[in-house]
């Protein structure tokens, strides 16, 4: 009955999906078991980088080495980096100033480690590299900024919703031909974002992590980057799963029932699935 099971391929991946799951879970759940409000939100954070680590782990079979051997790979090291920096500003930071530089290091950090060198940047000219990088990381510093600014104002679970549908539409964008390495990757990330999403459910009361939003939101932006720099999807679906991870940043209005159905379900899951049915022609060799 369970014979699919003896097959490595899915041991592989239910190992990824495991240790990022888990390792989130216990995170967060120690947070929530022993602290205060602080804590709980510093838990979500650390919850969700260790467990994207614990699941490139699994995919490497080690850490990533400095500077790693493909460049996909300093999704990891820019994760940790952002936790960091972000929760070390969170906790003793008092300028709003702070964390804007700390944001647009970490921004500046991710296209020139992973967008710069890649294949579609080399035949670019000088003008589209520049409209590409300055476009592509204000647009993703914006994301960062007010996806923190949206946190502190509704559930946990209504920012967590579109990033773990855009997080599964994406997984299997990439499983589908890209690369089973970076798939396996996404879905350790989307793992970690379900365990969260599901606290965020069962303990309602639990405060929003600005952190939390910005790690997350660096770490998918990282990858999908990458596939994208890399020419391994399309613009157009690319495009795509960025509207759909950007539909957390909508206002929340919890009277406007409609509203919140459209913004939390309807808007992630059609451009989620549009993004699939683009997805780039070499993705389905």
């Amino acid at each position: 009955m369970f014979d699919w099971l003896e097959d490595l391929f899915v041991q592989q991946w239910l190992q990824t999906l495991g240790w990022a799951a888990g390792v989130a879970l216990a995170v967060q759940i120690a947070g929530v078991v022993g602290g205060g409000p602080g804590t709980k939100s510093a838990a979500s954070a650390v919850g969700l980088a260790l467990g994207f680590m614990a699941g490139l782990f699994t995919v490497l079979d080690q850490l990533p080495a400095l500077p790693p051997d493909e460049r996909w790979q300093w999704c990891g090291w820019l994760t940790v980096a952002a936790l960091l920096l972000l929760m070390f500003e969170e906790r003793h930071g008092s300028a709003a100033m702070v964390r804007f530089v700390a944001q647009l290091g970490l921004v500046i950090a991710l296209l020139w480690w992973v967008v710069r060198p890649s294949s579609r940047a080399a035949d670019w000219s000088p003008l589209t590299a520049q409209i590409a990088y300055l476009g592509g990381g204000l647009g993703l510093l914006l994301m960062t900024i007010v996806g923190e600014a949206r946190a502190t104002t509704q559930p946990a679970w209504r920012s967590l919703l579109p990033c773990v549908v855009t997080g599964a539409a994406t997984v299997a964008i990439f499983a589908s031909g890209i690369s089973d390495k970076l798939a396996r990757s996404t879905a350790g990330l989307t793992a970690a974002l379900l365990t969260s999403l599901l606290l965020a459910l069962a303990h309602r009361s639990a405060p929003p992590a600005r952190t939390a939003q910005s790690v997350a939101t660096l770490c998918f932006a990282a990858l999908l980057g990458y596939a994208w720099a890399a020419s391994a999807v399309s613009d157009t679906a690319a495009l795509l799963l960025v509207l759909s991870w950007a539909s957390q940043l909508f206002p929340w209005r919890p009277a406007a029932t409609g509203y919140t159905i459209a913004t939390v379900g309807v808007v992630p899951v059609a451009a989620s699935l549009l993004a699939w049915w683009l997805r780039s022609p070499a993705a389905e060799t």
